[in-house]
């Protein structure tokens, strides 16, 4: 369709002085003749089934006079091709809606309908079809309950562009000075440079590209070369790829680093006064074995009374990082740290969450102390909270912990923790019978050398030492969020909303596919049966994951939702200030109850709700780029597998026989992939288990082809 021509046309109809014409009278004010008129004739045809324009009395055209729907959101661009915006929740239109927090409709936007908006771009957006919109909103209104699964919605203007920068392949093309191949998302698929390389470089390189010109409908991406990262397989470049791809930050501005810096490592006698002193009482950290921030410490103790006591110790940033401050301001622009292979980006200067914040052992640190009594039950009594500070006796690993949790309590550290654990098991017992969700799913973990190259694949399985401290967490965490919803302290909240029905029937269905016998899915009951029917089986990783993709993502919000997978609610984030600003926040509100209430000036809600939208944000980010970071160095590892001369052997899982191979799934990588073979089908079946060896892999696609690994014995058919 002539883009021109629609111009002209909407622009003649929003003339104030435009009466109703039909379609001969338009094709004479806008002088279109012959062959022209059947273009027209379809462009009007089209409009009026966009909804943009109405026939009235006598074949005449005219404007909608309906009040335009305007929506803020980010742009989301899926693999799958399809464009969505993910509207802001603090839009007028949206947070009227009582049905829409529940239905939550889609909003797709056609790719003509984009103008030069790309993945991640703010924009405001307009519903495309004004009638079923208002039949929409009207029902809203009147809280039908009616199913809506999506709107057309096109790009009006856009606020924020999401990347300075683009990042691809480059290729050589004669009669120019090269092209950049994108991944579509957030790059464009084909970049033409506008100006010739220096230096020049290779093809297949990976490059960083300024944007020029963004592509739309008439024209492709235009932009130059900003820098050479070099070869997809070189060391670490794999991974400044995912930091330029992401727009992740590279380093800290130097006003930041000179305030970080002139902070004092030692703790000043006057810094003291008014702080619980804990010096003297047993708390430790127990974290990952690679981890560098401590941010929480731990005690626990049996009262006599037979009341639980619970100490929560979290590192006091607030202390050090004030508001509107450089630390500040950088911090929140990160809004999060990101964790990659091979390095981490942190939120805060390696001053503050390596050193004066870190909870070290034997050292005294600055804390906020949430302490919790609980009976013999695991129901709460109540919590107090207290600024205070301590001296951590030992710095554990979750091995470390795992270990003398298996050993006889034959020491102070180990009376301690073996009771923390009869504690801890009681709580998790207790959450699950009102309903939480047991999500817990093998993190799959590659382990670099010293070059940046993948040494080996691990699959680490959360134990008593990780449920210990999870559900330590989790009971500070609500125990907060509880006092400053109660007090009615503005804060942010860690919201995890129900999940969408039909999503949740999707996932049904798959798990009646694989043989299990399902009921009503949108119960919690239920969805508890069957995690636990599958728990162990070849299948419960995919299903899992199935079940997980029917949620909604948890986010920020100055509201006290409740969290859905927890089963609580009232929830918020507070055990992590160090590398979350969410905790940040929720700290500096919490302070407000502790003398002697070293509270700043709270931000207005409608600044928290901009602050937790934000957050929200930079999180699905973080979470995005590590993801592909991990995926990027385990195919890279596969690749070289496929090339060895003794690859190393895994269990896949059948998932389909085809006519032209298999597909199969590895749970222990956490991939998918094919046996492309017609010989197999005689005597494979869904859900059998086989010894495969990769022996092609496609980086792009994320997609690996396996055959059956040589000298198969017959377990895998047991």
């Amino acid at each position: 369709m002539n883009d021109e021509l629609r111009s002209q046309m909407l622009q003649l109809m929003n003339r104030a002085d435009y009466l109703p014409q039909n379609k001969s009278e338009l094709a004479r004010n806008l002088g279109i003749h012959g062959k022209g008129r059947s273009e027209l004739r379809a462009l009007i045809d089209q409009l009026e089934e966009e909804g943009i324009i109405a026939c009235g009395p006598k074949g005449r055209y005219r404007l909608r006079k309906e009040k335009k729907i305007s929506i803020s959101g980010y742009v989301k661009k899926l693999r799958s091709g399809r464009c969505l915006l993910i509207p802001d929740s603090h839009n007028p239109v949206l947070q009227e809606m009582d049905w829409w927090r529940r239905k939550k409709p889609e909003f797709l936007i056609l790719p003509h309908r984009l103008q030069t908006a790309m993945d991640g771009d703010h924009v405001v957006v307009v519903v495309d079809q004004p009638s079923p919109a208002s039949r929409w909103i009207k029902a809203t209104r009147r809280h039908e309950s009616h199913h809506v699964d999506h709107l057309y919605v096109r790009v009006e203007r856009i606020l924020e562009r999401r990347d300075a920068q683009w990042i691809g392949i480059f290729k050589e093309s004669p009669g120019s000075w090269g092209q950049v191949v994108g991944d579509g998302i957030l790059a464009p698929e084909l970049i033409e440079l506008d100006r010739k390389p220096t230096p020049m470089p290779e093809p297949g390189m990976i490059v960083s590209v300024e944007p020029l010109v963004w592509p739309n409908s008439r024209s492709s991406a235009r932009g130059a070369i900003r820098e050479i990262l070099g070869f997809p397989e070189d060391p670490h470049v794999d991974m400044e790829l995912i930091i330029r791809k992401y727009n992740l930050p590279r380093s800290f501005p130097d006003d930041v680093l000179l305030e970080a810096e002139a902070l004092s490592g030692d703790i000043a006698s006057e810094w003291l006064r008014g702080r619980e002193d804990w010096t003297n009482r047993l708390v430790v950290t127990i974290d990952p074995e690679d981890a560098r921030d401590f941010d929480d410490a731990i005690g626990v103790s049996l009262l006599e009374d037979g009341i639980w006591e619970a100490a929560v110790h979290i590192a006091d940033v607030s202390f050090y990082v004030r508001p509107g401050m450089p630390l500040d301001e950088e911090a929140i622009r990160r809004g999060n740290s990101t964790y990659l292979p091979d390095r981490v980006i942190p939120m805060l200067p390696p001053r503050l969450c390596d050193d004066i914040c870190s909870l070290k052992p034997g050292v005294i640190r600055l804390t906020k102390v949430c302490v919790m009594r609980f009976r013999r039950d695991g129901s709460p009594i109540g919590a107090r909270f207290a600024d205070a500070y301590i001296r951590s006796a030992r710095r554990l690993t979750y091995a470390q912990a795992a270990n003398v949790l298996h050993a006889p309590a034959d020491t102070d550290l180990a009376r301690m923790l073996h009771e923390a654990w009869r504690l801890t098991q009681t709580l998790r017992n207790r959450r699950l019978a009102h309903g939480s969700l047991e999500l817990d799913v093998p993190e799959v973990r590659v382990v670099l050398d010293n070059e940046g190259r993948v040494d080996r694949v691990v699959s680490e399985k959360e134990d008593e030492s990780h449920h210990l401290i999870e559900e330590l967490m989790i009971a500070a965490n609500e125990a907060v969020a509880h006092t400053l919803k109660t007090h009615q302290i503005s804060a942010i909240y860690r919201v995890h909303e129900n999940p969408d029905p039909a999503k949740l029937d999707e996932f049904g269905e798959i798990c009646r596919s694989c043989g299990y016998v399902v009921h009503d899915v949108t119960l919690r009951e239920e969805q508890k049966r069957l995690l636990a029917a599958f728990r162990g089986t070849p299948e419960e990783f995919m299903l899992k994951s199935a079940f997980l993709k029917s949620l909604m993502r948890a986010r920020y919000d100055v509201a006290p939702l409740g969290h859905y997978g927890l089963a609580k609610s009232d929830y918020c984030h507070f055990t992590s200030p160090i590398r979350r600003y969410a905790d940040l926040v929720v700290h500096r509100a919490l302070s407000s109850l502790i003398p002697p209430h070293r509270c700043v000036q709270p931000d207005s809600s409608g600044r928290l709700q901009e602050i937790a939208e934000y957050l929200s944000e930079t999180e699905r980010v973080s979470a995005l780029a590590e993801r592909e970071a991990h995926q990027m160095k385990l195919m890279g590892w596969l690749e070289n597998q496929a090339d060895s001369e003794s690859p190393v052997p895994h269990r896949a899982v059948i998932r389909e026989v085809q006519p032209f191979g298999l597909f199969v799934e590895v749970p222990a990588l956490q991939l998918k992939g094919m046996i492309r073979t017609d010989e197999l089908q005689q005597w494979a079946h869904p859900g059998m288990v086989v010894p495969v060896i990769p022996v092609s892999v496609n980086r792009e696609e994320q997609w690996v082809d396996w055959e059956l690994a040589p000298h198969r014995d017959d377990s895998h058919n047991k």
